[in-house]
């Protein structure tokens, strides 16, 4: 009897998250060196990171000369902004470094594909997520620039073109993140893939070893590309968030005296804020949920071997796999691990340092006018 050919429900794992690169090329990450346009998209890259630098710097020194920082929190928290979004441009052209590292990676998951396929197990990959969460995120970032232009249009065309080279760094920055999300969703559909052959008897479980150690190895890799970008976007959605709220909660006591056009910006900016937190959380749980399903995988093959259930198994070289196992952990450059934990330790910082601005500005804006509550609204 000739055994069934079992084929994955779509095509190679790096086709449907291709769309990601793809775009993200355009934006100048992660060219290849054997591409013709390798060097143009590389100075194009270069370009927009020395122009959205300089017309950001331009921007806060005007404001800064000019007077139109309310208090020295204000200018601090802004120059705050200036920093962390020079880094993650910085960060963003460096990973075009690393285009080769992720190409051999994309090799090594097509073929622990085939490896997965070869034992008769299937691999649902959601052919639609990483472009549906792809087109939102950029859906959710254009509403955000052309609300903000709506609502506020800018007095000259100098200082849209300045808005606008101070945006594309952050579509830049949330498509490379995107890319590491929807490579983790992938590696997740593959752990469910083996933890299914895991609990069943007719699975050589000296293959699922192998490819759990294969995951475990490009999960390495990965948190080695991505980490110093994961960092400094969190740092960067954290003062944003910061600035955001220091802006709206004093706001929020004297809603009564505000007029139409600021209560629109007061919810541009409670969007925008939300918006920066999703992002936090989908890379917080992503990474989370891969690292839970390695340590199940360790802890059920474990209990297996406890309870005699993997007879005509190599016992030698599993004990060996779980005493020298590579323990699968995403980082933000080693500061902290991305997970559900460290969520809750992010908020619990952010409403603290909130409580104390706050009472900060109701001391300065009491008995404040609508004007000064106006100019503290809107000093970024």
């Amino acid at each position: 009897m000739e055994e069934e050919e079992i084929i994955l429900p779509m095509p190679k794992s790096y086709r449907w998250i291709r769309m990601t690169i793809t775009v993200s090329q355009v934006a100048g990450v992660n060219q290849s060196k054997g591409n013709k346009l390798y060097l143009p998209l590389v100075a194009y890259s270069a370009m927009l990171s020395v122009l959205s630098g300089f017309t950001m710097l331009f921007e806060y020194i005007r404001q800064a000369t000019g007077g139109l920082f309310p208090d020295t929190a204000a200018m601090v928290l802004s120059s705050l902004i200036v920093v962390a979004t020079l880094a993650n441009v910085g960060v963003s052209w460096r990973n075009t470094v690393y285009h080769a590292q992720l190409s051999s990676l994309f090799r090594e998951m097509d073929n622990i594909a085939d490896d997965i396929n070869a034992l008769g197990l299937t691999v649902d990959l959601d052919r639609f997520f990483d472009l549906s969460r792809t087109g939102l995120l950029l859906l959710f970032m254009v509403t955000m620039y052309v609300l903000e232009n709506i609502l506020y249009p800018p007095d000259n065309t100098l200082l849209l073109l300045t808005k606008l080279l101070a945006f594309l760094p952050l579509i830049q920055k949330s498509l490379t993140e995107r890319q590491f999300i929807g490579l983790l969703h992938v590696i997740s559909r593959y752990y469910d893939a083996i933890d299914l052959g895991l609990k069943s008897s007719e699975i050589e479980k000296s293959s699922l070893v192998k490819i759990h150690r294969s995951l475990a190895s490009i999960c390495h890799q990965l948190n080695h590309i991505y980490s110093l970008q994961i960092f400094l976007s969190i740092v960067f959605i954290f003062v944003i968030i910061m600035v955001n709220c220091e802006t709206m909660l004093p706001v929020f006591v004297y809603l009564y005296s505000l007029d139409t056009d600021n209560q629109n910006m007061l919810m541009l900016k409670v969007f925008q804020s939300l918006f920066f937190m999703f992002q936090v959380f989908d890379l917080m749980s992503s990474s989370d949920r891969v690292t839970r399903q390695a340590r199940l995988f360790d802890w059920t093959l474990y209990q297996a071997m406890l309870d005699d259930q993997l007879p005509n198994i190599n016992k030698d070289m599993l004990l060996s796999h779980l005493s020298m196992k590579n323990e699968v952990k995403f980082t933000a450059y080693g500061v902290f691990e991305l997970n559900y934990e460290m969520i809750t330790s992010i908020m619990g910082t952010l409403m603290t340092l909130q409580v104390m601005l706050l009472l900060i500005n109701l001391r300065e804006l009491e008995g404040a006018d609508n004007s000064r509550i106006r100019e503290k609204l809107n000093y970024i």
